[in-house]
């Protein structure tokens, strides 16, 4: 009976597939001018890929450049489906800008990306662990978080500024911001005043100075490279989302920063940003400020504003605490922000995903879900009938395909 089931299926799958009848001619395939495809087994250390430990994030302690690496590098081979590592530049110091790609594996080019990056000033040690952490979630905990990763893929920068938050963190200098770039006998220029955007209207700051915006709008390797990602994103149309993690104030806040000047979608993103302050309220009761960019009048240069301009529709500054209470271990509070880290940075994207939908008008402004943890399907990743069937990913032609089942058939009668 089985060898009838399997020879009906095999003849339904040919039929949908629409082969050559028997009197049309079917084309000849050279198959020297075929793609060799490989499985990936070529030895014992390919086939032992899938046995890879998995790397444990230390929060014990703040996380040097070369900690980070070797996290990433370990994370990346333990789960090589779902991480890639890209170098987006290197630095003055020759360190590397990485850039971590994070995605469910399925191979949708068309998906939106959610952007987010940390450590762009040196002395804000914490927002590269909890960068850290929120890859590590995506990735070790990959099912719990599958709405996060079916909708859109996750670019995240842990470190911008490697050369600065080095310098910063091993020689205890808790007030150095910028990089480590040369300025006439002076080092330095503070990243987020270097972004092509109302650069260097009103600061004013010499070289010296830790708000120095650099010689000129984008003269840093680190702030040409983001840059250049984000307007990639929107040229290739998969802008969607983009949070930046600084230490400062417990808040959450959107563009402008340089004016603070309302806008068509203030309304949508003070909600999202809502939606989050509350997530982290209930899990850590911690109180996190949703608002505009208050307090920051005439700073230009800022990632965020660029990133507004270059037309970024969701996007959001997470500003956490920097000093840690008194009472508090190290690892108390390294461990304490991770979390509240990750629970607001999950909540902003969930809350992305919920209220906006790129074919509406950004001015379209949502109410926050009533129950705070139901989130509906969104269109963040466009609906395609363009997917992959399952014989690509095979990496077979459809033809090669059928002939295969057709032996099948044959085999089992």
């Amino acid at each position: 009976m089985w060898r009838v089931v399997c020879l009906l299926f095999c003849i339904a799958v040919a039929a949908a597939m629409d082969l050559p009848k028997p009197d049309e001619a079917t084309p000849t395939v050279d198959w020297a001018d075929e793609p060799t495809f490989t499985l990936g087994l070529q030895d014992e250390t390919e086939l032992d890929l899938e046995d890879e430990p998995t790397p444990t994030l230390n929060l014990e302690d703040f996380y040097g450049y070369n900690g980070m690496m070797e996290y990433l590098r370990n994370l990346s081979q333990a789960y090589c489906c779902t991480v890639t590592r890209q170098s987006l530049t290197t630095t003055y110091e020759n360190r590397s800008v990485e850039l971590v790609k994070i995605s469910d594996g399925q191979g949708r080019s068309e998906k939106k990306v959610i952007l987010l990056d940390a450590g762009t000033h040196g002395n804000e040690w914490i927002t590269t662990t909890v960068a850290l952490k929120i890859v590590h979630e995506l990735v070790v905990n990959q099912d719990a978080h599958a709405r996060l990763l079916e909708s859109c893929d996750w670019y995240v920068l842990p470190m911008v500024n490697p050369d600065g938050y080095e310098y910063s963190l091993v020689q205890k200098l808790k007030l150095w911001q910028k990089n480590r770039s040369p300025h006439g006998g002076q080092y330095g220029t503070n990243l987020n005043r270097n972004y092509d955007t109302h650069w260097n209207l009103t600061e004013d700051a010499p070289t010296h100075s830790q708000y120095y915006p650099g010689s000129s709008a984008f003269s840093e390797l680190e702030t040409l490279a983001v840059g250049g990602l984000m307007r990639d994103l929107v040229e290739t149309k998969r802008e969607f989302l983009y949070i930046t993690l600084h230490t400062e104030n417990k808040s959450i806040f959107y563009p402008s920063v340089f004016d603070t000047k309302t806008g068509k979608a203030d309304g949508l993103l003070h909600a999202i940003a809502q939606l989050a302050s509350a997530a982290i309220f209930e899990k850590t009761r911690s109180v996190y400020v949703p608002s505009l960019a208050y307090g920051y009048d005439g700073v230009g240069g800022t990632s965020l504003d660029y990133a507004y301009e270059v037309g970024i529709p969701l996007l959001f500054a997470f500003e956490m605490p920097e000093m840690r209470a008194e009472a508090e271990s190290k690892t108390t509070f390294i461990t304490h922000q991770a979390m509240e880290g990750w629970e607001g940075v999950m909540h902003l994207a969930l809350g992305a995903l919920e209220m906006y939908s790129p074919s509406k008008s950004s001015s379209n402004t949502t109410n926050p879900p009533s129950d705070g943890s139901k989130h509906a399907n969104s269109t963040c990743a466009p609906a395609t009938n363009d997917a992959p069937s399952v014989f690509g990913s095979f990496g077979l032609p459809a033809a090669t395909f059928s002939a295969l089942l057709a032996y099948l058939a044959l085999a089992v009668i």
